[in-house]
């Protein structure tokens, strides 16, 4: 997946703070929404994302933001399995 550094948390408060949403598909792809183009989604898989910024720099704020959902994801199946127990 991707490194956590500070650029990844840079890029996680802007996903944030555009409001950026994030659909989890069952195919183990997420649709996360454009801000440059409203209306238009990227897809986000183990391969990168279809945005331009991923094509140019390998890094985007598309990724980050479905690393940090599976990463909350990923906390509270933890957090429930602990509670069920």
């Amino acid at each position: 997946m991707i490194e956590h550094s500070q650029t990844a948390r840079d890029l996680y408060a802007l996903s944030l703070s555009n409001h950026d949403q994030v659909i989890a598909n069952s195919d183990g792809t997420f649709f996360v929404s454009s801000e440059s183009s409203p209306g238009d989604w990227h897809i986000v898989d183990e391969g990168g994302c279809s945005c331009t910024g991923w094509r140019l720099r390998n890094v985007c704020r598309h990724i980050v933001r479905v690393a940090y959902e599976l990463k909350g994801l990923d906390a509270s199946k933890e957090e429930s399995n602990t509670t069920a127990a």
